[in-house]
């Protein structure tokens, strides 16, 4: 029976920490890609109520139900400017998030016992970039991750 991997252990730990900060980051992409489906909900409901406007004073409207138009317009606007505030600090959330995983994918134990891991570049992950709409990149990035990150060790993880 082969030796188990010494390092197996660290590597898990280093595993763990990469999937968790693959799952935090699918998280505040949804979140962030929450935060602009309400922004533009609230954008294009506005629009309407807007289109609702100029149909009602082109048939002729009276000062209250005017009033009462720009007033409601007004709070939609304020809704809309609170929602791009909340957006913002959605991306800046993501961003901080993407660093965080970029981090998590760029540490590597150090020793003699990991044999020819020091002397093989370091590869820095490419960051998929999301365009909401486009579906989930996750999976895909996340399986090329541990299959470009783990194949050279495949061999004798599976000798276990």
């Amino acid at each position: 029976m082969p030796k188990p991997f010494s390092l197996q252990t660290i590597l898990d730990v280093m595993q763990n920490r990469t999937d968790e900060a693959t799952r935090k980051l699918g998280r505040l992409i949804a979140a962030e890609n929450s935060q602009r489906s309400r922004l533009q909900m609230l954008e294009e409901y506005r629009n309407e109520y807007a289109q609702r406007l100029r149909e009602a004073t082109q048939q002729g409207v009276t000062p209250p139900v005017l009033l009462n138009y720009q007033d409601f317009l007004a709070r939609i606007d304020e809704a809309i400017r609170q929602q791009r505030h909340a957006v913002q600090n959605s991306e800046q959330s993501t961003k901080a998030g993407q660093e965080h995983w970029r981090s998590q994918n760029n540490v590597r134990p150090s020793g003699p016992a990991l044999g020819n891991w020091q002397s093989e570049p370091i590869r820095s992950p490419s960051f998929p970039v999301h365009t909401p709409g486009q579906g989930s990149w996750l999976a895909p990035a996340t399986e090329a991750l541990v299959r470009d990150r783990h194949e050279p060790y495949a061999a004798p993880l599976q000798a276990r």
